[in-house]
């Protein structure tokens, strides 16, 4: 903690992180997982797993969420799909530098985001591959199969925190599926979004 600063350590294990897990091991799948966005929410999620920061400003701390099951922090983990070769420990090295995360916290839990990006697999780049989007949607479904099986997680919520992407025309094809499934499996189109 900076010099001058108090940290109370009960505010490291929030209420639902004490006892057993109600819910069990969660996985958080992360499209843009190597951005930003995702960056700050792995950094907070392992500063507060270690003890280094508290869980404050939570939603879930609220009276409303009181009755809820809820996976404790320890129990949270973090996977993705993202298109960049910049390292999770890399985009925080470059948020310290613009002031969005204190240093001594990043040097701190630096094998835990080298860890993270080990779980990160590479995401849909349109065109890049060459196949019909069908077989792409397999792929990033299995990826999330084996992050599910490979780390023992009784269930995996895909958030995704990419960049903004544009609208998208309406197409006939997102009313029918068997329309949809044609197109997906057709290499000449590109029907879903970037």
């Amino acid at each position: 903690m900076p010099a001058g600063s108090t940290f109370d350590e009960t505010m490291a294990t929030p209420e639902h992180d004490r006892g057993e897990s109600k819910v069990g091991r969660v996985g958080l799948w992360l499209i843009g997982a190597r951005g930003s966005v995702a960056t700050t929410a792995t950094t907070g999620l392992a500063a507060i797993c270690a003890g280094l920061a508290p869980a404050v400003g939570r939603v879930t701390s609220q009276d409303e969420f009181s009755t809820i099951p809820l996976p404790r922090f320890s129990d949270l983990v973090i996977g993705g799909h993202d298109i960049s070769d910049v390292s999770i420990a890399k985009r925080a090295e470059h948020l310290v530098s613009t002031g969005m995360l204190p240093q001594h916290l990043v040097q701190a839990i630096q094998a835990e985001l080298e860890d993270a990006d080990s779980r990160v697999r590479p995401g849909y780049f349109p065109g890049a591959e060459g196949v019909p989007q069908a077989e792409i949607a397999r792929r990033l479904a299995e990826d999330i199969r084996q992050f599910r099986n490979g780390h023992g997680l009784d269930r995996v919520v895909v958030i995704d925190v990419s960049s903004t992407e544009a609208p998208i025309d309406h197409l006939p094809e997102f009313d029918d599926l068997d329309l949809l499934m044609a197109a997906l499996e057709d290499p000449a189109q590109e029907i879903l979004p970037p």
